[in-house]
């Protein structure tokens, strides 16, 4: 329906869209779990139909983030970051030496076609 369960954002501006998390004090983060939005509501099913695998599309959802930066922040000042290019996958685990920050910056720059960002789950540990 009309409802989101997500985070989106309202198309993809040059420098990329941010999702921040700000905590009031330095948290110790050695791990950010991201999902990402595959669109789970298009129907994919094994089959010999023509007509049905060309509803079905073929590759990567398009709704899917492609290229993003996640950065740990501590005062403002950037203490570790990760660049991921080319993702294709709902579910992202990036390991970081264990980081004392204060916010989390997810940079997204592109999608596999789709005109919004999506963020479902952002988890730090």
């Amino acid at each position: 329906g009309e409802n989101q369960n997500c985070w989106q954002s309202d198309g993809i501006a040059e420098g990329g869209e941010a999702l921040t998390l700000k905590w009031d004090a330095a948290q110790e983060i050695s791990q950010v779990r991201l999902t990402f939005d595959p669109n789970l509501n298009h129907c994919i099913k094994l089959t010999m139909s023509s007509h049905r695998i060309a509803e079905q599309g073929s590759g990567v959802a398009p709704e899917l983030v492609q290229d993003y930066d996640v950065l740990l922040k501590k005062g403002g000042a950037v203490v570790a970051e990760k660049q991921v290019r080319g993702n294709y996958q709902r579910h992202n685990i990036l390991d970081f030496d264990k980081t004392a920050c204060d916010e989390i910056e997810v940079r997204v720059h592109a999608t596999h076609g789709y005109a919004d960002v999506r963020v479902y789950e952002v988890r730090a540990y």
